[in-house]
């Protein structure tokens, strides 16, 4: 796995970026724009929290969603480090 530098304002743009692109994709009906790019400045924020520190995601939470991803034992070094905090 790559990693990446990016700052607070990378993660935004990127995040929004991606969140148009569903828009774009017209996966779902227009009338759904508006909540999608809610949504996303959304995940952006709680991403940049956890980040921060200022409000971390739960180490269960992280587990559940790294078996969804089929993700085993973090980066390929085997850190489990989630961010600056880690967990």
């Amino acid at each position: 796995m790559q990693n990446y530098t990016l700052s607070e304002q990378d993660i935004k743009v990127l995040i929004g970026v991606a969140g148009n692109a569903i828009c774009e994709d017209e996966i779902f009906p227009p009338e759904f724009d508006g909540i999608i790019m809610k949504i996303s400045a959304g995940i952006a924020m709680k991403l940049l929290d956890h980040l921060s520190c200022e409000n971390k995601f739960s180490k269960e939470t992280i587990e559940m969603t790294e078996k969804i991803f089929g993700i085993v034992g973090g980066d390929q070094s085997g850190s489990k480090n989630h961010g600056i905090c880690g967990i």
